[in-house]
């Protein structure tokens, strides 16, 4: 199972240009510190969707990490570019297998700013 999982993200990541999975799409010029932002949003909706009773800790975590530079951060969010690529990768989340996911959730959480 864990290998689907590995399969499934690094064809996500093989599938796509690094552009495609880039904070930056389009015209945005300056993006926020987190080069991996896309994984972190897409994660943490799928995460608080499928466990709701933690949804206020994937919540938390990613304001915490959006508080390092909130302008850069909501440009990249207002992209359409970047929404798009959002949506597909949330789509191709929510096809890994339910413990995959925990394990996926567990460790987003183990990772938060303010766990390091």
């Amino acid at each position: 199972m864990k290998l689907k999982s590995i399969t499934i993200v690094a064809g996500l990541l093989i599938a796509q240009s690094a552009f495609a999975l880039s904070q930056c799409p389009g015209d945005v010029k300056e993006c926020g510190p987190n080069p991996f932002y896309i994984l972190v949003v897409g994660f943490s909706q799928v995460c608080s969707e499928t466990y709701p009773e933690r949804s206020s800790n994937y919540k938390t975590a990613l304001a915490k990490m959006v508080a390092e530079n909130p302008k850069a951060y909501a440009k990249v969010d207002a992209d359409v570019d970047f929404q798009i690529k959002l949506n597909d990768l949330k789509r191709e989340v929510r096809r890994l297998p339910i413990g995959e996911l925990e394990t996926e959730c567990t460790r987003l959480l183990s990772n938060a700013p303010d766990r390091q």
